[in-house]
């Protein structure tokens, strides 16, 4: 039977809150979902933790090298059975309603992706602040989308998928090049997710993320405004 929501998960070594970002999909009052696990290469405790899990909603697929999280998410995506698609992190988690408000979104509108507000959670899991989501149009300096989303396949098959050369910045392109193409967006205005900051997150290497960035920037907007925006970090992105 084909779920209404495929969720990828990607996982490179994420024992610390695995548990806690699959818990999280287990426990959305939305239950007609597939969970989609990749284990992009982890050499910590990860698979153990994945060969616990006895959900039937569950599936678990092994990469046999550490791939990236653009190539992780484009093998994940192209197993999705869903009426909807959406993908979160390991370290991050849904709150219990947000599978079916984002289904009602998409259900209730003519749009094409919907995104919505989020939570700061700390290392502990304990809440930092709320934050609201930017307006579509900020996506030319930010990634307005954030980690909380949900879209009609169509968006990924019609934009080809994660760009695997923009690894840092690949949800960023994403959503820009969704844009461009004139998707639909809608806001749901009230937190659906709880990102976590902490010391072990993709992005706690600030130098690599901002040459990731400057890099998107420059490619959909010119290496003028990526140098306004970035700096010296967009000097060096356009020379790779």
């Amino acid at each position: 039977m084909t779920p209404k929501v495929s969720c990828v998960l990607p996982v490179y070594n994420g024992e610390r809150y695995l548990k806690e970002s699959i818990d999280s999909v287990i426990n959305q009052t939305f239950t007609d979902w597939e969970l989609i696990i990749i284990n992009d290469g982890s050499t910590d405790n990860t698979a153990a933790i994945l060969d616990a899990q006895t959900d039937k909603r569950i599936r678990i697929y092994h990469n046999e090298r550490n791939r990236k999280l653009p190539a992780t998410l484009n093998r994940g995506f192209l197993v999705a059975r869903g009426e909807y698609w959406t993908w979160t992190s390991h370290d991050n988690r849904y709150l219990p309603f947000a599978f079916g408000a984002m289904v009602n979104a998409l259900t209730d509108s003519p749009v094409d992706i919907v995104y919505s507000d989020y939570r700061i959670i700390n290392a502990q899991g304990r809440s930092v602040s709320d934050c609201s989501a930017p307006l579509p149009e900020h996506l030319k300096y930010q990634n307005s989308v954030h980690a909380s989303f949900m879209h009609t396949p169509s968006v990924w098959h019609d934009l080809g998928g994660y760009d695997e050369t923009l690894f840092r910045a690949e949800d960023w392109d994403f959503w820009i090049r969704a844009w461009l193409a004139g998707k639909k967006f809608s806001v749901i205005p009230f937190p659906l997710y709880e990102y976590r900051v902490h010391d072990g997150m993709l992005c706690h290497n600030w130098w690599a993320c901002q040459a990731a960035y400057a890099k998107t920037a420059a490619r959909h907007f010119g290496v003028a405004r990526a140098v306004k925006q970035f700096g010296c970090a967009a000097l060096q992105a356009v020379k790779t």
